[in-house]
């Protein structure tokens, strides 16, 4: 069995790209063989097929890449060749020549997305149960995804990016499924209250870059009655929405965003995260029981700690 070296990494990659399937791998040396000549010469007991990759796994690993691209302008041309359906794997390929920098990303990204499935590979030949691995299909790639970004929690008066701006952004990529009026109710209530006039008001978002959240969440950590009675530090952190840009929906940031709050308000003495956002996507309400969170009334709680029983009573 040949060792997987950078070299020949690339080599299996191509072979599997290759929809017209023209190459086997020599199984001793990693090299690849023309299909042509092994019909011809008979040599059949060193070469196997290269590993599946259909062009539906290739094209989710462009919308993966994509979500991960930084450059604002190459991003959203990238997005847009997937939208368009035609010649998607081509144009993708023309289109990364005008930004060398994402071209090289795009290498590094896709080699490592594809190492551990040339590596399960290897091990199906080698365990002699190839026909049962081989219909595997390619882990899911939102942890890799979700380790592309970098997530923070900042005053809103602090955020390295023009918050009123971005939330416009963010808006304009909500769900289809929300509805025109409710959106432009949360813009209204983010731009004119919350954000100018809550002096609490913290951001927690998440990006590629600092100056392009690709996610983010606002709250405020609010003193509880039973707290202001007793003199007790205990408050609760209230979500007041969560905005996620269109190409990130799978990507489960809010979850990202929401359990660096939990630890935040922990670390804050808090009680309870408590999500009062208006809209929230349909993945978030799925999942809610998952993360601990449970409802009540028109809010998805989750408790910190047993001392806010009392305070979520009272709030």
């Amino acid at each position: 069995m040949f060792r997987l070296t950078d070299a020949v990494l690339e080599r299996i990659v191509f072979a599997m790209e290759d929809q017209s399937r023209l190459h086997l791998i020599d199984i001793e040396t990693g090299e690849l063989v023309p299909r042509q000549t092994v019909a011809e010469q008979g040599k059949t007991l060193s070469c196997v097929e290269p590993p599946p990759w259909s062009a539906h796994q290739g094209f989710r690993l462009l919308e993966a890449f994509c979500v991960t691209v930084p450059d604002q302008q190459a991003r959203r041309e990238l997005a847009a060749i997937l939208r368009n359906g035609k010649g998607v794997f081509r144009a993708f390929k023309a289109a990364l020549e005008r930004y060398p920098l994402q071209k090289l990303r795009f290498r590094e990204f896709k080699l490592h997305v594809l190492r551990p499935v040339i590596e399960r590979w290897m091990l199906s030949l080698e365990n002699a149960s190839r026909l049962e691995m081989l219909d595997e299909a390619p882990e899911d790639l939102t942890d890799l995804i979700n380790s592309e970004f970098a997530t923070c929690i900042l005053p809103a008066s602090s955020v390295p990016f023009n918050l009123p701006e971005v939330v416009e952004q963010l808006l304009a990529d909500a769900p289809e499924t929300w509805d025109p009026l409710l959106c432009n109710w949360i813009s209204s209530r983010l731009q004119q209250r919350l954000i100018p006039l809550h002096p609490r008001l913290m951001v927690a978002y998440a990006c590629v870059e600092p100056g392009d959240p690709a996610a983010m969440t606002f709250f405020s950590m609010e003193p509880s009655d039973t707290a202001k009675r007793t003199e007790k530090s205990t408050a609760v952190a209230v979500i007041h929405a969560i905005l996620v840009r269109k190409d990130c929906f799978a990507c489960s940031l809010e979850w990202r965003m929401l359990q660096d709050i939990e630890e935040y308000a922990l670390a804050a003495n808090a009680g309870a995260v408590i999500i009062e956002a208006p809209l929230l996507a349909s993945s978030v309400l799925d999942e809610a029981d998952e993360h601990g969170y449970f409802r009540t009334g028109g809010a998805l709680v989750r408790m910190l700690g047993r001392e806010a029983f009392d305070s979520l009573d009272n709030f």
